[in-house]
């Protein structure tokens, strides 16, 4: 598909999006918390730092690699309890990213026409980031408040998520700058689907539908709350 054809799809399907409420799901807001709100947020940091797993989730224009990626979600999470630390999400120019060769498939277009109009606008309306490179480099930051040594990146599947991520750095490296390449190492990623067919390889992974199905944010929390699920029961299974 032509870069052209692309971003005039796009701006149709951004223009059916706002057809109805134009109030945008954001995921799962922080809790505001009690009394001194400062002592909050430490006790919330210090339960952060104790947490090196992120679960991440991708909306984009394709099922193949190089894909427009649309929104990055992200939420740090304990696997081994119920914890869910803070979350993080964006929304990225869809054509700076056709400028530089990235792919826009029409079946997955036709995709999104079917979806909710939550999901729509979660994808095409609201907010963005001024630049792909400023929105990659929030996320950046995002990932860095865990050690890179220690962080583990899970997603539904690293074949997919984070290579498209990966691949969107490099088509970026130039307005990124010298040594803010994809800051994740070698040896993060984590896969949740192996984990949820292990512990339940007949599906039913008991953990409630929350939030906007295919909002990025959305999508990654309720991937945690499985892969905590999953660990759960492969505890119970261990240790009856």
């Amino acid at each position: 598909m032509s870069g052209f054809m692309a971003m005039c799809m796009i701006r149709w399907i951004t223009a059916w999006a706002r057809r109805g409420c134009s109030v945008i799901r954001g995921g799962i807001p922080m809790k505001a918390g009690h009394g001194n709100t400062g002592s909050w947020k430490r006790m919330q940091r210090a339960r952060e730092i104790a947490m090196h797993d992120v679960m991440i989730d991708i909306e984009a224009l394709s099922t193949q690699l190089g894909a427009v990626v649309l929104t990055i979600g992200a939420v740090i999470f304990d696997p081994e309890s119920d914890q869910i630390g803070q979350s993080f999400a964006i929304r990225l120019p869809a054509q700076e990213q056709i400028d530089r060769g990235a792919l826009v498939d029409v079946d997955t277009i036709q995709w999104w026409m079917d979806q909710s109009l939550e999901a729509r606008q979660a994808a095409f309306q609201g907010p963005c980031a001024h630049s792909v490179a400023q929105g990659l480099g929030k996320f950046s930051r995002f990932l860095q408040r865990i050690p890179a040594e220690r962080l583990r990146l899970w997603s539904n599947g690293p074949s997919f998520d984070s290579a498209q991520l990966q691949l969107l750095y490099a088509r970026f490296r130039e307005p990124l700058g010298p040594g803010n390449g994809w800051p994740v190492r070698y040896n993060a990623d984590r896969d949740c689907r192996t984990l949820f067919e292990l512990a339940y390889p007949q599906g039913g992974i008991p953990v409630e539908d929350e939030g906007v199905a295919h909002n990025a944010l959305d999508d990654a929390v309720g991937q945690a709350r499985a892969v905590q699920a999953c660990m759960q029961k492969l505890r119970d299974h261990t240790h009856p």
